[in-house]
């Protein structure tokens, strides 16, 4: 039986797992949750931006880094 932290982590992976094999380019996901604290959700708001070039993706995923940095203590449990 799994305990209640497991049972969440289960559901993040499986929902990353989704996310991956439901877009064109699953290596671009791949990049995305490869990002220090971007989840799924936060993945899936990335990707739905549209970009003019692959720094604005990039930046986008390091402005989401640093969202998780400043607010994990929050997060945390």
């Amino acid at each position: 039986m799994l305990n209640p932290q497991e049972k969440m982590d289960l559901r993040s992976a499986k929902r990353s797992a989704d996310l991956v094999l439901s877009q064109e380019s699953g290596k671009k996901v791949a990049f995305v949750l490869a990002g220090r604290g971007v989840g799924p959700r936060a993945a899936v708001r990335i990707l739905r931006q549209p970009y003019n070039s692959e720094e604005e993706f990039l930046e986008e995923i390091l402005r989401e880094e640093a969202t998780f940095a400043k607010n994990r203590e929050f997060w945390a449990n």
